[in-house]
């Protein structure tokens, strides 16, 4: 072959490589102006278009997900907090997804990636913890409680139970790191709460009722007084007793004054002033009307015999 023949061959290869560069470098271009042909970010679709579509489109699909706010659950107590996610810093950061799934590259790996390849990738976001932190914070104190007890009063002869409840702390930064993490895909996390019980349940409250205060205000006292009697109702002696806290139990204070005072006011009627023996003159004759017995009470012991009264079996 000649010199000649030899020099057309290079001409040819070379004309041939151009070509064949110019082809490769046109197509790296093309597949450098849109995503790949399967891109999914968070279930949006995106394959094909071109980065300002893809943001277009990833801003419409998941303005939903990104503006709801995110339910905080206070473990099982059935309490929650509501996070909104523009308040506390939280935000889509799009261009941040798409990136490297678009432009110029001459690596062959990647560019028969965008033509034949699948991308799946959730949506990154951007959480300014601090704002989460304070937002979860504020929200956390409007809800938190201390526990409160139980407790049974018996004012006017009536039995009037408040039921117990327990005291609820929200772990914040728990919270705040669940957050973070579920945002956006999860609308609703639980986080770590303490549970405070009160000392005074309601099982003691029904106790209380049960053994102590409805047979204790379920009738009258007759009180006696030689061959007299008197009644003393609940109403009149019901506040002078107070249910208070013991051990995790609610036991009856007894204000024995204030019972005695009770008892002095339903046997009064029962009082009568002694009368001395004096003498009269009907006529000219002296006659001796006769000396009367007074009728007292002695109500020193009767609060001690309430308290039996109101504390016996049947």
């Amino acid at each position: 072959m000649s010199r000649l023949e030899w020099g057309r061959i290079g001409v040819r290869l070379v004309l041939t490589a151009l070509v064949l560069g110019g082809a490769y470098a046109a197509l790296a271009w093309w597949t450098g102006q849109q995503m790949p042909s399967q891109v999914l970010v968070d279930g949006v679709s995106v394959g094909g278009l071109s980065p300002e579509q893809a943001t277009e489109r990833l801003t419409k699909e998941l303005s939903a997900k990104a503006t709801a706010p995110v339910t905080v659950e206070l473990g099982t107590t059935g309490t929650s907090i509501s996070v909104d996610p523009a308040a506390a810093g939280m935000h889509l950061d799009i261009p941040g997804t798409i990136e490297g799934l678009s432009g110029f590259t001459l690596d062959p790996s990647k560019i028969w990636a965008r033509l034949t390849g699948k991308v799946d990738r959730p949506v990154r976001t951007v959480v300014d913890l601090d704002k989460l932190t304070a937002v979860v914070t504020e929200k956390a104190a409007a809800v938190a409680t201390q526990p409160k007890e139980g407790s049974v009063s018996l004012t006017d002869g009536k039995i009037t139970s408040t039921p117990a409840s327990p005291g609820l702390k929200l772990d914040v930064a728990d919270a705040v790191h669940k957050v973070e993490q579920a945002w956006p895909r999860v609308a609703s996390v639980t986080a770590d709460t303490t549970v405070t019980q009160p000392q005074v349940g309601q099982a003691a409250i029904d106790a209380a009722v049960r053994d102590f205060a409805t047979p204790a205000l379920s009738a009258p006292v007759t009180i006696v007084v030689g061959d007299k009697t008197a009644t003393i109702s609940p109403e009149q002696y019901a506040g002078a007793v107070t249910m208070v806290a013991d051990a995790g139990k609610l036991v009856p204070k007894f204000d024995k004054d204030a019972l005695r005072q009770a008892v002095v006011k339903a046997t009064s009627a029962m009082v009568t002033p002694a009368k001395d023996a004096t003498i009269v003159l009907q006529g000219s004759t002296p006659t001796v009307v006769p000396a009367v017995p007074g009728v007292a009470v002695d109500a020193a012991p009767a609060p001690d015999l309430l308290i039996a009264a109101m504390t016996a079996p049947d």
